[in-house]
């Protein structure tokens, strides 16, 4: 069963949540939108590829692990591991 992220809430178009070991955002159609046109901007992969940004991919629907109910959402997300939790509100500029 999927364990939704405390901090998650603030973000009024997905939600952070944990399956067998994996971290997941669902996403409603707006992020999804915004998600797709991201994913596709060169700067992002790059920076992906640089180990700047936190690879991100889509799962597939018949790939989510046993309770994730793809229905609620127009897309979900698998972020790779990292070991510590951070929030960009948390961040000092």
């Amino acid at each position: 069963m999927p364990a939704f992220d405390p901090g998650s809430f603030r973000d009024r178009t997905s939600r952070v949540f944990y399956a067998e070991g994996g971290v997941f955002r669902g996403l409603t159609p707006h992020a999804m939108r915004e998600w797709t046109a991201l994913s596709s901007a060169a700067f992002f992969r790059r920076l992906v590829t640089e180990g700047k940004l936190v690879h991100t991919e889509p799962v597939a629907p018949d790939a989510l692990p046993p309770g994730v109910s793809p229905e609620q959402w127009a897309l979900i997300l698998k972020h790779r591991t990292i070991p510590f939790i951070s929030y960009p509100y948390d961040m000092v500029v």
